[in-house]
């Protein structure tokens, strides 16, 4: 057996027991067993080999695994399908919206993976080194996934102090890649990039930031000497304070899609006259240059980067500008709009705050949060099934972001699950009811052809009956016949031999 025909053939082993297995120890030997094989396959695939791989990329892409809650199934699926589009490359082995899955699934990792166990940071950064080499960064462009391109900017940034220099290399040519094949995106990265650093004291993650945004110079023209006056400043509670203070106020011009301001309320724009005012509770602004740029740029089908955290890809708004007007109130200290009001009062006496352990220390972005959570609540009410249905992925999704910032929507979590186990049920059920009317159908033949196959098996009854008196007939027949031959031979015996004269 040639080394090409062992790789495929341990391929096809582990692809096999992947589809088999269930347990996560089970799950994770498989993948770790098979990106081992993976990185030994050289490029271009051949035909043989492009075959052995299409049922692991499809086990791959396989909501159990790529919604898999252990972080380091994540990780190894994200290994493994890294590997796969590097053998693949140039030609993209999956659709555009498993992309965009596989691109979530990988943000997500990154973001856990401080939390992962095992080898887990050595192979994030083998993942990163084949995500760059793969241009996959680029991709994220192409499939128009801005909102995850923010939060992978933003957990580069802070968690640079944790990783080797290895893996902040990777990063930093990952993030200059990305910057400077935008075009659109750009300047919004930039003002990502300062925001995020402004609250981070880290001087590794300062370092990363300030390579970035000096690789791209000649695209952005950063404001790197108000970075480095600022790093030079020891960071004492006395500092933090006083850029807190000195922060002026800058309007910010809102973009929305049309008159649906829930979508607005997403980014926290919360205003009574469509513009927001950034005021010395939110993170520290860019000079106003560079912010107004990012809030009045008008791009149609464009998402708009939620730059002070970078959590809510599903959260980011396309559109064009206009003007919103809605009245707010306050639940319990939090700015949310009127109409919400009572859903999240009932939320508090049922569930208390559930914003009391999130991570998002901006109350704006808190709010906007809250008021997500509200909207889906509200979905839920109308106990309009099929809408609820078509709305999962977009629901889910605004879940997981709201769990990604420690909001305690558990509660939450559960109304889902049982709305996905009653549709799940649903569908089984149609299903059957499909099955049992083609079950009928399929009987109403076989009854038919049973029916036919009965008068055949008669007439050949009758046809045998009828050839079974025939051949009795010819023994009686043939019988006689013996009989007469015997008789006349013996006569034949009998006759006297005289002669005749």
């Amino acid at each position: 057996m040639t080394s090409t025909n062992k790789l495929q053939a341990e391929l096809t082993d582990a692809g096999n027991k992947l589809h088999l297995s269930s347990s996560t120890p089970d799950i994770l030997n498989i993948l770790t067993q098979m990106e081992k094989v993976l990185s030994r396959v050289q490029r271009p695939p051949s035909n043989a080999m492009v075959k052995v791989l299409y049922p692991i990329i499809q086990a791959l892409i396989a909501k159990k695994l790529v919604r898999h809650p252990d972080v380091n199934v994540n990780i190894s699926v994200v290994c493994c399908i890294c590997e796969i589009i590097r053998i693949m490359e140039p030609n993209a082995p999956f659709s555009r919206e498993h992309m965009k899955e596989f691109f979530e699934v990988l943000v997500t990792s990154f973001e856990k993976q401080s939390c992962a166990s095992g080898g887990s940071c050595g192979k994030m950064t083998k993942v990163l080194e084949i995500f760059r080499k793969a241009r996959l960064p680029v991709m994220m462009l192409d499939v128009r996934v801005e909102g995850l391109v923010g939060r992978l900017f933003k957990q580069f940034l802070t968690s640079a102090d944790l990783n080797t220099s290895a893996t902040l290399l990777e990063m930093e040519k990952i993030m200059t890649m990305i910057i400077e094949e935008s075009k659109e995106l750009a300047p919004d990265l930039e003002t990502l990039i300062i925001a995020t650093l402004d609250k981070i004291d880290s001087p590794v993650c300062w370092q990363l930031g300030k390579k970035v945004l000096r690789n791209c110079a000649g695209k952005l023209q950063p404001r790197l000497p108000d970075m480095e006056a600022k790093e030079t400043i020891p960071c004492t509670s006395e500092t933090s304070n006083l850029r807190k203070d000195t922060t002026h106020k800058i309007k910010v011009e809102c973009l929305e899609e049309s008159i649906d301001t829930d979508r607005v309320n997403h980014l926290g724009l919360h205003t009574e006259d469509g513009q927001k005012t950034v005021s010395s509770d939110d993170p520290s602004m860019p000079s106003k240059s560079v912010t107004e740029v990012m809030g009045k740029r008008k791009r149609n089908n464009e998402q708009v980067l939620p730059f002070a955290t970078g959590n809510y890809s599903s959260m980011a708004v396309q559109g064009v500008p206009r003007k919103v007007s809605y009245s707010m109130t306050h639940v319990q200290g939090y700015k949310v709009k009127k109409i919400n009001g009572p859903i999240l009062e009932a939320i508090f006496k049922k569930h208390g705050d559930i914003a009391s352990d999130c991570v998002v220390k901006t109350a704006s972005l808190r709010e906007s949060i809250l008021e997500v959570v509200c909207e889906v609540v509200k979905r839920i009410q109308t106990n309009d099934v099929a809408t609820i249905v078509s709305d999962m992925e977009e629901i889910e999704m605004q879940v997981l972001d709201a769990e990604a910032t420690n909001m305690k929507v558990a509660w939450l979590r559960a109304h889902l699950e049982a709305i996905q186990k009653r549709t799940a049920a649903q569908k089984m059920s149609t299903s059957i009811v499909k099955m049992k009317a083609n079950t009928t159908l399929v009987k109403r033949a076989a009854k038919m052809d049973l029916e036919e196959r009965r008068i055949e098996l008669l007439t050949a009854q009758e046809q045998f009956e009828k050839a079974e008196r025939c051949v009795e007939v010819l023994d009686l027949v043939e019988m006689k016949l013996n009989d007469n031959f015997v008789e006349s031979e013996a006569e034949k015996d009998l006759w006297p031999e005289q002669p005749i004269l």
